[in-house]
């Protein structure tokens, strides 16, 4: 299984001890994360981008996948 997560900040972990619950989820399942989630996204780069590597990644793989998509507030 593989746990693709994106989003804005609000998905990173805060801290040197932190963990995002991106890693937390991703270890429940035994998963493989790849997490994408960058500082300042907007929504409109979250959707376009989730899609891009959502439609390779399922091109790569057979593995199923679980999506974590943050969405960003409205203005963003």
């Amino acid at each position: 299984m593989i746990v693709y997560a994106n989003g804005c900040s609000f998905g990173l972990p805060i801290g040197e001890e932190a963990i995002s619950y991106n890693t937390v989820i991703a270890e429940k399942f035994n998963a493989q994360l790849i997490n994408k989630h960058r500082p300042g996204t907007g929504n409109r780069r979250l959707i376009r981008t989730s899609l891009r590597d959502l439609i390779d990644l399922r091109k790569q793989t057979d593995k199923k996948i679980l999506a974590l998509l943050g969405l960003s507030f409205y203005f963003r």
